[in-house]
């Protein structure tokens, strides 16, 4: 795996090191960088940024490659495919918006997204969550549970992944599928769960579909750790 980082400056070796047609790539990137909605506070270790992620180390991009963003939990997700050409990217575009246009309300999920979350998910470093995971983050964290991936749905293709090491795992499991989430128990490890948002394919859906979870969720269960929900 190969990594192109947009904020590499054109001073570093390692864009020396860079072909004629990847430099290109590594400036357009820049350019595309500068244009979202990137969240940016390196004083608390927020420091967000495209990446283009090469499965081979060529002299072209190829259809295997893939834009994400770094320093995020989201990271995982695959924002696209990488394009021919950066000049129409929907996409992208549609990730932008799913930050921009989300509306706050009056609920749980909404109140607990107000704030950043850098969590350590004990992979070397500390990692900004989407905002919208930050109702689940919590929630997981008071099962005593471990969350270790996801994203927030952009705007569909909502997740989050955890390990069931709390004594409220199979509770916790239960109440996502009452409240219409799939689970799927990885089948080598079944500490290791991952549930997901039913589909949706708007903003507006997807935050209706995390504000149901946050109103409908049965909060008793926490009970079992002497804890109450955020």
């Amino acid at each position: 795996m190969h990594l192109v980082a947009a904020q590499l400056a054109e001073s570093e070796p390692e864009f020396a090191a860079l072909t004629t047609e990847m430099r290109r790539v590594a400036i357009a990137l820049r350019k595309l960088d500068d244009l979202m909605p990137l969240e940016r506070d390196i004083e608390n270790d927020v420091q967000e940024t495209l990446v283009l992620e090469r499965s081979f180390q060529n002299h072209r991009t190829s259809s295997s490659d893939i834009l994400r963003v770094e320093n995020s939990l989201g990271a995982r997700e695959i924002v696209r495919k990488w394009p021919a050409s950066l000049a129409y990217a929907p996409e992208v575009d549609l990730w932008a918006h799913c930050r921009e246009t989300s509306e706050i309300k009056d609920s749980l999920w909404d109140k607990a997204r107000k704030e950043r979350f850098v969590v350590d998910l004990k992979i070397g470093r500390k990692v900004a969550i989407d905002r919208g995971l930050n109702f689940a983050y919590d929630l997981i964290q008071k099962a005593e549970c471990e969350i270790t991936g996801g994203s927030e749905g952009h705007p569909g293709g909502a997740f989050i992944c955890f390990d069931g090491c709390g004594s409220a795992f199979f509770e916790l499991t239960d109440e996502f599928e009452r409240v219409g989430w799939r689970v799927h128990f990885d089948e080598e490890m079944p500490s290791f769960v991952t549930v997901r948002m039913p589909q949706v394919h708007t903003v507006e859906a997807r935050d209706a579909e995390w504000r149901k979870l946050a109103r409908d969720f049965n909060y008793d269960i926490l009970l079992q750790t002497g804890l109450t929900p955020r």
